[in-house]
């Protein structure tokens, strides 16, 4: 599945097409190829599809027996394309002059799905893995449900009845020294962070006493992970000296 943020994640890779891959920090897997002077003829034309036959060229190298990657640097970037727990990927493409560079990044299983979360409930320890986690796709009614809500930046949930069948998140950024995508990432981030902060119990069931909690709150973060929510669509707007952001939720 194409993903748009890992695509401005590779974006950012690309910029200035660096002979070498930069450094990313990301946990995600990365492929990365620069082509220089001498490249190609289809390469200008059609960049991605170049890196990817490349990618797959894996010559005289052979591949596990076993089937599982063994560590082989020259049969990793095969590996990422292959990789059974990829969810989505996003690319990117830049040309400059005479050189041109193409980065690929494939997401992994989110933390919470393979239990590497902290859960602030319990001292040093991890939220057990989720036992149901599909990834969200993503809905443009629900952005378009979630847009018509952040123009009123009104600062509060909208009405259920203004979003029938979804759930809301809303985040309100007090700064303006940001872009819109920030604002996004920003509310993003603190949402996922009630897990770690708040914790719920051993076993993520959600009963009505944790969501009436008025402290260590984490009903933001449920509907993120809500097992049954399959959609989701984000919207932020610039307000006056603040961006507000919301996203809808709903089940198939």
């Amino acid at each position: 599945m194409w993903n748009c943020n890992l695509e401005r994640s590779a974006e950012a890779i690309v910029v200035s097409c660096p002979q070498n891959q930069p450094m990313t920090g990301s946990q995600n897997a990365v492929n990365y190829l620069s082509f220089g002077p001498g490249m190609p003829p289809s390469v200008p034309s059609s960049p991605i599809e170049s890196a990817v036959l490349k990618w797959v060229e894996i010559g005289s190298e052979v591949w596990p027996t076993d089937n599982r990657f063994d560590g082989n640097p020259e049969l990793r970037d095969f590996a990422n394309l292959i990789r059974a727990n990829s969810a989505s990927v996003g690319c990117s493409m830049a040309s400059c002059g005479n050189r041109a560079s193409v980065a690929c990044i494939f997401s992994q299983p989110s933390l919470v799905a393979r239990g590497l979360t902290r859960n602030g409930e319990y001292a040093n320890e991890n939220a057990p893995k989720a036992s149901r986690m599909d990834l969200l796709g993503y809905d443009c009614g629900a952005e378009q449900l979630a847009l018509n809500h952040v123009k009123s930046c009104d600062r509060r949930l909208s009405p259920p009845a203004s979003r029938p069948g979804h759930k809301e998140n809303i985040h309100i950024l007090e700064t303006t020294a940001t872009d819109a995508l920030g604002a996004l990432q920003n509310a993003v981030a603190m949402w996922n962070k009630e897990l770690e902060a708040n914790g719920v119990p051993s076993n993520l069931l959600l009963t009505p006493q944790i969501l009436r909690r008025q402290q260590r709150t984490v009903t933001n973060v449920a509907k993120i992970l809500w097992g049954t929510n399959k959609y989701v669509g984000c919207a932020t707007q610039l307000c006056n000296g603040f961006y507000f952001t919301s996203c809808m939720y709903r089940e198939p």
